[in-house]
């Protein structure tokens, strides 16, 4: 792991924010953006996937798929990026 003058980030008051951290706050809040757009958060949407609906069910596979990708490809890039 990097020593903390290597890490790449921005100092918001007394707390500095590692680009990571910031990556992952993008993450969630691309997630929740979407998950308004499809009528709930991530909690409601299994909710509805359990109770037969379609489209509830495209979002999970979505957001499946989201995750094997981001672990199996981007997190290389972002790592060589990062540090």
């Amino acid at each position: 792991t990097p020593a903390d003058s290597d890490i790449i980030g921005v100092i918001v008051g007394s707390f500095k924010i590692s680009a990571e951290n910031l990556l992952y706050l993008a993450a969630a809040f691309v997630i929740g953006l979407f998950s308004v757009f499809a009528n709930g958060c991530p909690l409601r949407q299994y909710v509805m996937a359990a109770s037969g609906n379609l489209s509830s069910c495209c979002y999970i596979v979505g957001v499946v798929l989201a995750i094997l990708v981001f672990d199996s490809y981007l997190v290389n890039y972002l790592d060589a990026w990062l540090y």
